[in-house]
């Protein structure tokens, strides 16, 4: 797994035209440890922890219960973002990635047996990981898909900022 390096996100990087707004509300809304107790905070203690992964270790921790809450809620933050089709793309491209685990693929090689004077194939399968298998395999720019992620969640959360919903 590589460290994703500055200037490949907008928000990673501070550049995002929204990203005062982020930290203002992450600080005020996502406790230092634990859970939110708003959904609009749990919002956005998600998608950070899943931006948190990315960049600092390609996907190289399992984020399936974060990606499934965020999606469990996406009709919430999806009006906000640039294009809505990109938190389905994401989701699918993560879900098929393998969730940060990894994505297994089926591979393998032909092999000469002397025994038999043929060639035979010998299945090998290769786990390839969520970010390399999203990026090279799908074709994914992970970069913009956050940053629209990110940004759909941070109008959301702006948007309903005065009617925050409890976490039951």
């Amino acid at each position: 797994m590589r460290a994703k390096f500055i200037n490949e996100g907008e928000y990673w990087d501070r550049s995002s035209k929204h990203y005062e707004e982020y930290e203002d509300l992450y600080d005020e809304l996502v406790p230092a440890q634990g859970e939110a107790n708003t959904l609009q905070g749990e919002l956005l203690r998600m998608i950070s922890r899943l931006s948190h992964d990315y960049y600092n270790n390609g996907f190289g921790n399992n984020k399936e219960a974060e990606a499934r809450f965020l999606d469990d809620n996406s009709r919430l933050f999806q009006p906000y973002m640039k294009n809505p089709d990109h938190w389905d793309q994401f989701y699918e491209g993560y879900r098929m990635g393998g969730f940060g685990e990894g994505a297994e693929e089926d591979g393998g090689y032909e092999e000469y047996n002397d025994e038999t004077g043929e060639y035979e194939w010998i299945d090998e399968e290769e786990t390839t990981s969520t970010s390399e298998y999203m990026e090279k395999v799908l074709g994914m720019n992970i970069d913009k898909l956050l940053d629209d992620i990110t940004d759909g969640v941070v109008k959301y959360v702006k948007m309903t900022y005065h009617d925050l919903k409890p976490i039951n």
